[in-house]
């Protein structure tokens, strides 16, 4: 086959796979389909396909599958142990009677919480107590939806777990090297929804404390002040202290226990404690992982075909870094 109808049929796949994914189809699927077709396409024998394309996607990739497990492990630790909706309810008791200040505080202390947690499992337990404080505050729905997803966005710009996404496909740079960065780009991302809210309530009417108020649930665990520090413990480990990931995580969860009194108060629930925080953790991210996976193997089949995609696309795309990222 030819280096021109097969790069052809590459593109010609690519859009049908686009399409496919606009129409709200499998990803998981969709991603595991091309990545054989491309294979194929390359010339990549049988035997290939599955040793180095299949195995070798998966395989390759098992610590960042385990950084993602032990980041939403984490984060159902900090919601299990009473942290993250303490430090909410703090936030809005220093609020006090300013929709704005509470608006702001509520964005950082969900910024904080994000540069550690993972899994759609800590978004919606943060969310179910966050948004309804917003709204109450006077804040249009829109505005609060939005704050709220850009606070989180703010705290995963750090996630150690998005860095070992990334770090996969640009390997050798170290996780301290980018901390300046990130710190600064989450400024900037907290100024906007500062300006977002500053302007969003300027037309809204003041409420009172009272009304926005986030009442502990019966039978819902509440966390000393100390314990605050723990959702930034794993950046501080992984970037001070140059600590690999996963350990990172584990010494959080440590101190998410002592700081919080369990290990001394309730010491025969801490098992059934981490055994619960595991299996919902790991379960939040089961298909997530089952996507990357397959999103691995087509990077494996994809990286067959780069001879092809060179001598058909080597003059137009352009090698200015630049003009690349631009």
């Amino acid at each position: 086959m030819s280096s021109t109808i097969a790069g052809i049929l590459l593109l010609v796949t690519y859009l049908a796979f686009i399409v496919y994914a606009m129409k709200g189809k499998n990803l998981m699927v969709g991603f595991f389909v091309l990545a054989i077709i491309w294979a194929a396409i390359s010339g990549t024998s049988f035997k290939d396909i599955l040793s180095t394309v299949i195995q070798g996607g998966i395989v390759g990739n098992a610590g960042l599958i385990f950084t993602i497990m032990f980041g939403a492990w984490f984060g159902r630790v900090l919601v299990d142990t009473g942290i993250t909706s303490s430090i909410i309810r703090k936030a809005v008791e220093l609020g006090g009677d300013k929709p704005l200040v509470v608006g702001i505080l509520l964005s950082i202390v969900t910024a904080a919480i994000f540069t550690s947690s993972f899994g759609s499992g800590v978004v919606i337990a943060v969310g179910i107590i966050i948004l309804p404080i917003l709204m109450a505050l006077g804040m249009p729905k829109v505005l609060a939806i939005v704050s709220f997803i850009m606070s989180i966005a703010s705290g995963t710009i750090i996630n150690a777990v998005y860095y070992n996404q990334l770090v996969t496909m640009i390997p050798g740079v170290e996780y301290n090297q980018i901390v300046p960065f990130c710190l600064a780009a989450i400024g900037v991302n907290e100024l906007i929804i500062f300006l977002m809210m500053f302007f969003g309530l300027r037309k809204s009417k003041k409420v009172h404390n009272w009304a926005a108020q986030a009442k502990q649930a019966a039978g819902e665990a509440s966390a000393p002040v100390i314990s605050f520090v723990v959702p930034i413990i794993p950046v501080i480990m992984a970037a001070v202290f140059k600590w690999p990931t996963l350990p990172s995580f584990l010494f959080a969860t440590i101190m998410a226990l002592i700081l919080t009194g369990r290990v001394f108060k309730q010491p025969k629930s801490i098992v059934d404690l981490l055994s619960k925080t595991l299996y919902d953790g790991f379960s939040d991210v089961g298909l997530l992982i089952g996507m990357l996976c397959m999103l691995h193997v087509f990077t494996a089949a994809a990286g067959l075909c780069t001879p092809i995609f060179q001598e058909l696309l080597g003059g137009v795309i352009p090698s200015n870094i630049y003009v690349i990222v631009i």
